[in-house]
């Protein structure tokens, strides 16, 4: 695991020095050692955090003749068994580090190497014989790259700020990205907050030679739906069969691995898995916190204590003046989902015994565990209701979400209501984030909405459907988009900012294919989210986490917003030099701020995702070479 940075198509006197700079400020992501590979065209580099081949695994990798020059976020699970299959057909390798895969796949296969890779990964590939640079990004997203074009060359860094530090101009911010942000609480692929700067979507590669424009290709897409045919049965052996063998490769590591282990079942099946593959020293970072509703503790404890592992609890009760100083800022541009707040606390108090952990990250995207993807079972009914009623349905929903907390029934009614008749983007987010709506955004910032979106920003800018059609299509609209850009790239800065790695099973590919094929009513049943892995954890855990209904991992925002963050949004957004009301309609700002506008949506969370954007456009960019 590190951090990668790169420029191609300068002179090493410019290049270097300011590749050098990224690297520093890459630094958290790799504590252990620097690398730089320099030709007369490229230099790249890395910082490495080092967990495979500890002694030899340093970076730049090269192929025999060092023509081809390698550096790599991320972990290649099946290095070994590739390693073998290198082997046999005469390549010598540098290291045993798993990185030591690239340069080979790449001679054997060219850009279509990445097919070969089951892990998460960014990399970069140098090919000096054809002055060529090759970007590619895991199938998930669980690595981040960054990129743009600099006169004839290209820039690339694992994140914002080192990119900026290669860049000779600060780059401007996207008004059309700010208003994805304002609905979404980030930014999506392949866009950035920056004009001209851009996120490399999951599963792609990038090719480009100097002079030329770089060329973005999709390596891999989630399958069309392929029914399983056995019986349910069946499918839970395959299951447990691919479960296991996730966990199992995802063990792979030179150092001690611990897990972060919550109350619930996805979790819980980790460590039951990890346990049985004999890793009894895998350390268990449970979370204690004072909100009982909240505390999953004493259920953490139990799974630990059943399966025999050790645990490390953790106390956090941070307060939100801390939470702004150490978080706001982190992500190199506006992102405010709240979690990213106990995750980056867990996630330093975790790094303080290891360097590497499993979660239970994408259990919920891939085997339907959101309450949500039950409103994919209704949606065909919606659609078809005739416009007045459909109309009626979405004031109701309107009315009662004003009136009750998101997580009730009357809520989660609430926003099934107001989704009726509704756009597909409008439904898509009343029925995930309900931040600000398109339309809340024309009202709220006329500065913004020079093109205005009448169809889905997500589909203008990635061609991605953002369906709720079915529970199948909203799964897949979630692991497309609110999983890649939202909860990966919340736990990729969150671990790595305390030099951490984190490892997602669930997200293991061949897994994540076989769940896709099983029928949606095994899935998720009305009733029961997760069907398929509570029948394994009925088998594996104890009764009370096995059943337990799924719980956030947050932070009282609401309690923020009302009361200990009240002094602060009022003077930060409502001051006269506010950044964000610049795109305001100033008194509609003020009455969404104060709480005293018709806005149906989350009120509290929207309100913090203003607070995150102000904080960001107060804050000075990083510096340049």
């Amino acid at each position: 695991m590190c951090g990668i940075a790169g420029l191609v198509g300068f002179p090493t006197e410019y290049a270097l020095p300011r590749v050098r700079e990224a690297l520093r400020r890459l630094e958290h992501r790799g504590p252990d050692g620097e690398g730089i590979h320099q030709s007369a065209d490229a230099v790249i580099g890395m910082r490495r955090l080092s967990i495979i081949d500890l002694q030899c695994g340093d970076q730049p990798i090269y192929n025999e003749d060092r023509s081809i020059a390698c550096v790599c976020n991320g972990e290649l699970y099946n290095y070994v068994e590739e390693f073998k299959v290198l082997r046999s057909r005469g390549h010598n390798l540098q290291s045993g580090s798993d990185i030591n895969l690239l340069p080979h796949l790449y001679e054997e296969r060219g850009a279509e190497a990445f097919h070969d890779c089951r892990g998460m990964f960014a990399a970069a590939v140098w090919d000096e014989p054809r002055r060529r640079l090759i970007l590619a990004r895991d199938r998930a997203g669980k690595k981040p790259l960054f990129y743009a074009q600099s006169g004839a060359g290209i820039a690339f860094a694992s994140e914002l700020p080192a990119l900026l530090a290669m860049l000779d101009r600060a780059p401007a911010i996207s008004t059309s990205s700010l208003t994805t942000y304002l609905s979404l609480g980030f930014v999506p692929h392949p866009v950035t907050i920056y004009d001209d700067v851009f996120a490399l979507p999951p599963a792609s590669t990038l090719t480009f030679s100097a002079g030329s424009a770089p060329t973005v290709r999709k390596y891999w897409d989630i399958p069309d739906t392929i029914t399983f045919r056995g019986s349910r049965e069946a499918a839970l052996e395959i299951l447990d069969a691919k479960l296991a063998e996730a966990v199992s490769l995802r063990l792979r590591s030179d150092v001690p691995v611990g897990l972060f282990l919550s109350g619930g079942i996805d979790s819980g099946l980790v460590a039951s898995y990890a346990a049985q593959a004999g890793a009894r020293d895998l350390l268990c970072f449970v979370v204690e916190v004072d909100d009982p509703q909240l505390n999953e503790a004493p259920a953490a404890h139990e799974v630990a204590s059943q399966l025999g592992l050790p645990i490390e609890t953790i106390s956090l009760n941070v307060s939100p003046f801390e939470a702004m100083d150490k978080v706001s800022l982190l992500y190199g541009q506006p992102f405010a989902d709240s979690s990213a707040i106990p995750s980056y606390f867990v996630a330093k108090a975790a790094a303080a015994h290891r360097k590497v952990v499993l979660t239970g990250d994408g259990g919920d995207e891939i085997f339907a565990g959101y309450r949500r993807y039950w409103m994919g079972k209704i949606a065909p009914a919606v659609s078809a209701v005739p416009w007045p009623l459909s109309a009626l349905a979405h004031s109701a929903g309107e009315l009662i979400a004003r009136r009750t907390g998101r997580r009730s029934s009357s809520g989660f009614a609430a926003r099934a209501l107001r989704g009726s008749g509704a756009s597909q983007w409008d439904r898509y987010l009343s029925w995930t984030s309900d931040l600000l709506h398109p339309a809340d955004v024309n009202k709220i910032f006329p500065g913004l909405t020079t093109a205005r979106f009448t169809e889905s920003p997500i589909e203008i800018l990635r061609g991605y459907d953002v369906s709720t059609s079915t529970v199948d299509a909203f799964q897949k609209s979630d692991f497309g988009l609110i999983l890649a850009d939202d909860l990966l790239s919340k736990m990729d800065i969150a671990t790595m900012a305390n030099s951490l790695e984190a490892r997602s099973p669930f997200l293991d590919i061949p897994l994540a294919e076989f769940a896709w094929s099983i029928p949606e009513k095994w899935r998720n049943s009305f009733g029961e989210t997760k069907s398929m892995l509570r029948a394994l954890a009925r088998t594996r855990l104890p009764a009370r986490v096995s059943s337990a209904p799924k719980r956030g991992f947050e932070v009282p925002v609401k309690r923020w917003m009302d009361f200990d963050l009240k002094p602060a949004l009022n003077d930060l957004l409502l001051a006269a030099d506010s950044r964000v009301a610049q795109y305001a309609d100033r008194r509609q700002l003020e009455d969404f701020v104060q709480g005293t506008s018709a806005f149906a949506g989350n009120l509290a969370q929207s309100q913090w995702t203003l607070l995150m954007l102000e904080i960001f456009l107060r804050a000075p960019q990083p510096g340049r070479v």
